[in-house]
C-alpha cells in the first residue's frame, strides 16, 4: 500500500464516524433537561437502556395505559435541536394493510400535531404515533405532547385490537 493510499484510509477511518453523526447528537446516556422537563409537568418516568425516556400514561375513564418514548437522542434542522414523542399503536406481524395506510395518511390530513408512521423491525409492522419539538421546550409543553401522543395512539389501539398492549 502506497504512503498515499495509508494516508486517504485513515483520514476515512478517522473522519467517517463524525460524517456519520451529520444532523444528530449523538446521546449515549439520558439527556438531562428530558428529565428536568418531565419534572416540571409533574411525569414519573423510566429510563431505557439506550437512554430514552418511557412514561405510562393512565386513562382512568376505561383503566387503560399507554407507553410514550422521550428520545434523548436529538436532531438538527436548520439550527433548530428537533427531538421526538412517540407511541406505538398496533404491531402487524406481516405488512401493513393497504386500506390502514390509506386511513393513517387521511387521518394525518387532519392532525393538527404529530403524524403517524410506520416502522418496520425484523418481520413486524409498526404503526407509531410521533411528534416533533424543540428540545429546549418547557416542561408544560412536553407534556400537552406526552398527552396528545398517548390518547391519539391509545384510540387507535383501541379501535384497531380492542387490547391494551402498548
Amino acid at each position: 500500500m502506497t504512503s498515499r493510499a495509508l494516508l486517504w484510509l485513515l483520514f476515512c477511518l478517522g473522519f467517517a464516524p463524525s460524517f456519520a453523526q451529520v444532523g444528530r447528537s449523538s446521546t449515549a446516556h439520558a439527556d438531562p433537561r428530558v428529565a428536568q422537563q418531565l419534572k416540571a409537568a409533574g411525569f414519573s418516568y423510566l429510563v431505557d437502556e439506550d437512554g430514552d425516556y418511557r412514561v405510562t400514561i393512565r386513562f382512568t375513564d376505561d383503566e387503560r395505559t399507554q407507553q410514550v418514548f422521550i428520545n434523548s437522542s436529538t436532531e438538527f434542522y436548520q439550527g433548530i435541536e428537533i427531538r421526538e414523542v412517540w407511541s406505538i399503536a398496533a404491531r402487524f406481524e406481516d405488512e401493513l394493510p393497504a386500506h390502514l395506510a390509506r386511513e393513517l395518511l387521511e387521518r394525518n390530513s387532519r392532525l393538527k400535531f404529530g403524524a403517524w408512521s410506520v416502522e418496520k423491525a425484523g418481520s413486524s409492522t409498526f404503526v407509531v404515533f410521533r411528534v416533533h419539538l424543540s428540545a429546549d421546550t418547557e416542561g408544560q409543553t412536553l407534556g400537552s405532547a406526552i398527552h396528545h401522543v398517548s390518547s391519539v395512539a391509545d384510540e387507535l389501539e383501541k379501535e384497531l385490537t380492542d387490547s391494551d398492549n402498548f
